[in-house]
């Protein structure tokens, strides 16, 4: 593990444990044995750390998410079950540190930084939510998608809130599938009865939670450039002809060059993966991952 990595896995415990404000730079200097300015040559601050630590957190659950939704396996409704339970075991994973978030005295100062660290991830959650209820359930619920969303994290943040903070314990599956039965039995009385939508204008509350431009706090680039990575090294130590080594090295080239572009063109992307994977042993499921990292980014980058 590298210093930054023991870093974040020191400060996440001491900030669960003790709480933001009570815990001080120079206690992860010395739980990791480290000069203090060690820490500083990674973080400027602790609320750099902190914000660092809290994005993580969030960005590899919605990895988690977008995989399952690049799941070809799964029909729409089991997508939404798996894509609630991934948040739920996400909750459950970080559920001290979530827990010291939303009580200690320090998130509620009213610090620009931390005001919009917290504004983003909010942003991220119902934009998430709004895209996921249309992909599930399509256009035709258009006119009620912000009640609907409303309602979807209503029920997401109370089943949270009696996870983390009255620690009653239940089957977080059996909770997935019955919020999103409760979600489809709302969506079939709304269109049933062709109610009129009264309580939100859209161009409001698009404009609040910028639904549309949403798509830019989440990228699969690093994720792509670290198994490009990984493969690149792979190859130099397989026992190849030089000729064979040149020629994946530079498919590898060419698919970093393809994810720079606006317009990827995906036929060439997969053709490549698919030679390498004809090519080298042992790499299937990390071109696989590799195959979903690029589609999702594709697919988002299309919203």
């Amino acid at each position: 593990m590298n210093r930054k990595n023991q870093i974040i896995e020191v400060a996440t415990k001491l900030f669960a444990e003790k709480g933001y404000h009570a815990t001080t730079m120079q206690e992860m200097a010395n739980a990791l044995n480290i000069a203090k300015g060690s820490l500083y040559a990674e973080f400027k601050s602790k609320e750099e750390l902190l914000s660092f630590i809290t994005e993580q957190n969030q960005a590899q659950m919605f990895e988690m998410v977008f995989l399952v939704e690049a799941d070809p396996s799964l029909t729409v409704e089991e997508k939404l079950i798996k894509q609630i339970y991934v948040q739920f075991d996400s909750f459950l994973k970080h559920k001290d540190f979530i827990k010291m978030q939303m009580t200690d005295p320090a998130f509620q100062i009213n610090k620009e930084n931390i005001h919009q660290m917290k504004y983003s991830m909010r942003q991220r959650v119902i934009s998430w939510q709004y895209r996921s209820l249309l992909r599930t359930y399509g256009d035709e619920i258009k006119p009620y998608i912000w009640e609907l969303v409303l309602v979807f994290n209503g029920l997401i943040k109370e089943f949270m809130t009696l996870l983390i903070f009255e620690d009653v314990k239940y089957d977080l599956l059996e909770a997935s599938k019955f919020i999103s039965k409760r979600l489809t039995g709302t969506v079939q009385d709304l269109l049933y009865h062709n109610e009129l939508p009264t309580l939100f204008k859209a161009e409001e509350m698009e404009q609040v939670f910028h639904v549309k431009n949403s798509s830019q706090h989440i990228s699969f680039d690093e994720k792509i450039k670290e198994v490009l990575d990984s493969l690149e090294v792979n190859i130099e130590g397989q026992a190849l002809q030089q000729k064979e080594k040149v020629h994946l090295l530079e498919g590898i080239s060419v698919i970093r060059e393809e994810i720079t572009r606006s317009d990827i063109r995906v036929s060439i992307v997969r053709g490549i993966i698919l030679y390498i994977a004809e090519t080298l042993d042992g790499e299937s499921s990390v071109l696989n991952r590799l195959q979903q990292y690029i589609d999702l980014k594709v697919s988002i980058e299309k919203e």
